[in-house]
């Protein structure tokens, strides 16, 4: 069975704020009263990927292979430019080029993030379970000179400590009247 989800976002924001000259007609404000504009250009782009394989098999009456993998992504990337321009000339001129103190910005941020998984996972009766797998990612947040980071991953499991460990807890919180959080260590041999 293969699943897989995508995604794409975008966001194309333009915001603009704007005093002219001598705005303030009865010098009730202070706030620049030569002028002022702001202009500022947002773009943001992010695209999802999330792709899963699973292969499940009866491997004996009593054992169960469950295959699982994968890959995950996305790239982020945002693109903003400012500009402003204060203490305009006179009137009709409200350009930011047409004011005696300007100020731009610009950023430009980009990331990369790309993770691939697998996991084998073997039951037993349909109550032990050994896990293994192990993940490798890659983001270049990590920098331009980096590897990619591995994280191992191994796990047994027994349905049935956690089922007495779970009737364990539902007993005691209702021998508690339904109040206050109980915590059970379960124990299994």
């Amino acid at each position: 069975m293969v699943d897989a989800t995508f995604g794409i976002d975008v966001v194309n924001q333009l915001s603009r704020e704007v005093f002219p000259f001598r705005w303030n007609i009865d010098n009730f404000s202070g706030y620049n009263p030569e002028g002022v504009r702001r202009i500022d250009d947002l773009n943001a782009l992010d695209i999802t990927a999330d792709i899963k394989a699973t292969h499940r098999v009866r491997l004996s009456s009593s054992l169960e292979s469950t295959f699982i993998l994968g890959t995950q992504g996305f790239i982020t990337r945002r693109i903003d430019e400012s500009a402003e321009g204060r203490r305009f000339p006179g009137p009709g001129i409200d350009v930011t080029g047409g004011a005696a103190e300007q100020e731009v910005f610009e950023s430009y941020l980009e990331v990369v993030n790309l993770g691939i998984f697998a996991q084998e996972q073997i039951g037993f009766n349909d109550y032990l379970f050994l896990t293994v797998g192990g993940r490798l990612d890659a983001n270049s947040a990590f920098g331009s000179e980096f590897d990619a980071v591995f994280y191992p991953k191994a796990q047994f499991h027994s349905v049935r400590c956690a089922v007495l460990a779970s009737a364990g807890a539902h007993f005691v919180t209702a021998a508690a009247g339904g109040r206050g959080t109980v915590r059970i260590a379960a124990r299994c041999l």
